[in-house]
């Protein structure tokens, strides 16, 4: 299948600075071939003894340089905003589009986005804003001087052409050789970054399990790959600079002899000979550059595919419907017959054929053990996956017809591995509602038993978390997403071991804050744990194995069956003695 060109529409919407790009190099280059004229012309009147008024020739003169200062000011102004509109679009749509980009793309390739994200598009800007206006302006220079020279003595050209051939075949051997190396080099930089990430995200496990040497040979010997590559584009970029060089030199030569030959044959006169000698000094940097500026974009393309892939990155998919703002039914989400697999390995259902109701007023706990399939449940009940099969009912309406921002709207959601932006405890709060005031923040700190923390500190709620929240504790960071999530107030609480990282105190409290009756009033509150203290007071708790539900209950009804849950249970109760003991 062939793959969208995402870049048509941003360069098809700016086309008109690009165009009067073109018209005003060509205007430059008209000027200096009737600079070149009125040089031959004046020339050719001296030496013929014909009377030459010098001060009418320096007012032309000087008109042309104004007009051509005027001009090169407006083509400069032109291929500008040619080049700040084609790169503004491009990172708005790149970013509009990262954020409906599915959650498994987005998890799988966190490296190659980064490097797509920061690299990819410098490199697509350099393109737009210098490569692309200078190939173009190269080709009208050459096309309209070639044109004069070839007026005033077509056997002129003979000497320009002479090795032209020859370099074209060289340099598109080149941009070949280039384009490969410059494939190789993304995907070796991807790789480093995604090294570089697991360095700075693993430092703690890097230190206590004492991995420096591994982790060093791991991003040393992504270095050196890079290191090599970089060496053979090197050394095939000098010869690349060696050919340019050789073709603005070499034409000046054959071409300055080619000119006498045609004076001595009385087929141009002197004054055109210096009129050819200025044109050439024009034309000679234009044909030498050009093969290796298309060289270039040749190269930058493989950026341009790069960012290109992560357009056509798989999205989220969803409909226009919105959710009702008022939802009177009782199950406010239902999974009918949801089966879900990756694609990796189809065969092995994660989820498998799943039938639940989430009711409003209760909280449902989902419980079991690793692989039983609970984390892939909270994406689908988040929308970030999409059931292979079954549907997903919120509010009433299959979750594929809703539009998802808007369904996400009503979903506070509290994830295992919480994220802090690196802006004030306040303001990190209060990305859960915009609009909140000071006292209604307070207050949730005070639900989610960290407002008497965050009085203690010298700038109180104006502390600094710090990158990622690094200046914060584990279970510092858990509440302030706790306090987040309770101020966006919305009727679906979704929660993922949301007290993982908390004492039994304050886990206790946070749990009485979510049971209470009035916070507990029509709102949906689904928690996935993997501590079972967490969820003893749960309406109704689901045990998954193997991507079923296998038993469902209150924690008691499944103490009494002496199931899995009650295993489970077991078996948290001796870990905690042992931890105790210990």
């Amino acid at each position: 299948m062939k793959k969208k060109n995402h870049f048509a529409g941003i360069v098809t919407g700016s086309i008109h600075y690009f165009l009067i790009f073109i018209i005003l190099s060509y205007c430059l280059s008209a000027l200096v071939v009737r600079g070149a004229g009125l040089i031959s012309e004046a020339i050719n009147d001296m030496l013929a003894d014909r009377v030459v008024d010098i001060a009418a020739l320096s007012i032309t003169t000087l008109r042309l340089i104004l007009v051509s200062m005027a001009l090169a000011f407006l083509k400069t102004v032109s291929g500008n905003m040619f080049s700040i509109r084609i790169q503004k679009e491009l990172k708005e749509m790149t970013v509009k589009n990262l954020a409906s980009v599915k959650m498994s793309y987005v998890e799988n390739n966190a490296g190659a986005l980064i490097t797509k994200l920061t690299s990819d598009i410098g490199n697509m800007g350099e393109l737009f804003s210098e490569i692309v206006p200078e190939i173009f302006q190269y080709a009208v220079t050459i096309i309209t001087l070639s044109v004069s020279i070839i007026m005033m003595d077509f056997r002129l050209m003979l000497g320009i052409l002479l090795c032209y051939p020859a370099v074209l075949f060289i340099s598109g051997k080149i941009a070949e050789r280039l384009k490969e190396l410059a494939v190789n080099r993304r995907g070796k930089y991807d790789e480093l970054t995604e090294a570089a990430q697991d360095a700075v995200s693993g430092i703690v496990v890097e230190r206590a399990f004492l991995l420096y040497d591994v982790l060093n040979k791991r991003i040393n010997d992504i270095a050196e790959g890079i290191l090599k590559n970089e060496y053979a584009r090197n050394r095939i970029q000098a010869i690349s600079y060696a050919i340019e060089s050789l073709t603005k030199w070499l034409p000046n030569i054959i071409c300055t002899l080619f000119a006498l030959a045609e004076v001595l044959s009385g087929n141009l006169s002197i004054g055109e000979l210096v009129a050819f000698q200025v044109l050439l000094t024009k034309i000679v940097t234009p044909i030498g550059e050009l093969p290796f500026r298309i060289n270039d974009a040749r190269e930058m393309s493989v950026s341009m595919r790069r960012v290109n892939d992560l357009l056509d990155a798989p999205r989220e998919t969803g409909g226009t419907q919105m959710p009702e703002e008022d939802y009177k039914g009782q199950n406010t989400v239902i999974l009918e017959n949801v089966s879900y697999w990756y694609d990796a390995n189809p065969d092995r259902k994660v989820l498998d054929t799943l039938n639940i109701s989430f009711e409003k007023g209760k909280i449902t706990a989902i419980v079991g053990s690793s692989g039983a399939g609970k984390s892939t449940l909270f994406k689908i009940l988040c929308g970030f996956e999409t059931p292979k099969q079954g549907r997903c009912l919120f509010m009433g309406k299959p979750f594929g017809d809703l539009d998802l921002d808007a369904a996400r709207a009503k979903i506070g959601i509290v994830t295992q591995n919480v994220f802090l932006f690196p802006d004030t405890i306040a303001e990190n709060v209060s990305y859960g509602n915009g609009t909140a005031s000071n006292a209604l923040i307070e207050d949730v700190c005070k639900m989610a038993c960290i407002h008497d923390h965050i009085k203690s500190m010298p700038e109180g709620y104006d502390t600094l978390v710090g990158e990622r929240g690094a200046k914060m504790s584990g279970g510092e960071k858990q509440r302030i997403s706790i306090a987040r999530a309770l101020l966006k107030n919305a009727p679906v609480f979704l929660m993922d071991e949301p007290t993982s990282a908390l004492d039994a105190g304050t886990e206790t409290a946070i749990a009485s804050v979510f049971a209470a009756e009035e916070l507990k009033k029509n709102k949906t509150i689904v928690i996935i744990a993997h501590r079972l203290s967490t969820i003893i007071n749960a309406d109704k708790i689901l045990v998954m194995d193997k991507g079923k539900v296998v038993e469902t209950g209150t924690h008691q009804e499944l103490i009494d069956m002496d199931g899995v849950y009650a295993n489970l249970y077991k078996k948290e109760g001796i870990q905690q003695e042992v931890c105790y003991e210990a």
